[in-house]
């Protein structure tokens, strides 16, 4: 899984971007979540089906650890943010 300023919403990063902005929102909720199996069910019904199991641990680590994790354009979809009152 490649990353670069050059992603788009057509490229595998843009997919893999969205997995893991939807697994880092999730964990947000809630912190019981497992996180490996997350993101992979995450990246997986977004059609990336090749997953390197060192990279995943990397990712959700991560994720753990309250940092952010960029891989790709971020398309807007999933808003990690608190405060959209309206």
């Amino acid at each position: 899984m490649s990353s670069g300023p050059s992603s788009s919403p057509d490229r595998p990063d843009a997919a893999v971007q969205e997995a893991i902005d939807a697994t880092a929102a999730s964990y947000a909720g809630d912190a019981s979540i497992d996180l490996q199996r997350n993101l992979r069910a995450e990246l997986e019904s977004r059609g990336v089906d090749t997953i390197d199991d060192a990279w995943l641990h990397d990712v959700t680590e991560r994720i753990r650890q309250g940092r952010e994790v960029v891989v790709g354009e971020h398309d807007g979809s999933v808003d990690g943010g608190e405060g959209s009152d309206g």
